[in-house]
């Protein structure tokens, strides 16, 4: 059996449509289904270090994915500009 004749078409058809929902879902990311790695793949949309990308083996899996890097590139942007991210105002 070859990588073709593994994926079924409705198959195919059903994760193009759950990609375009998570992407509406999510529109900081540009979401896709690989027909031949039958993987989720998300590209942010927003700066990142280089080569971020998100990957998932079945759609509910990649929006808290999603959340980490989003956090990721917060805390990474409040250090960038010296802000107080994810620290109290008492100091604690």
């Amino acid at each position: 059996m070859t990588a073709t004749t593994a994926v079924r078409h409705g198959d195919v058809e059903d994760m193009r449509r759950a990609a375009e929902n998570l992407e509406s879902a999510n529109p900081l990311w540009i979401v896709l289904f690989g027909i031949y790695s039958r993987q989720f793949v998300a590209f942010p949309r927003f700066i990142v270090p280089e080569g971020t990308v998100v990957i998932a083996g079945y759609p509910g899996a990649l929006p808290e994915k999603m959340r980490r890097v989003e956090h990721l590139a917060h805390v990474l942007r409040a250090m960038k500009t010296g802000s107080t991210v994810g620290r109290r105002a008492d100091g604690d």
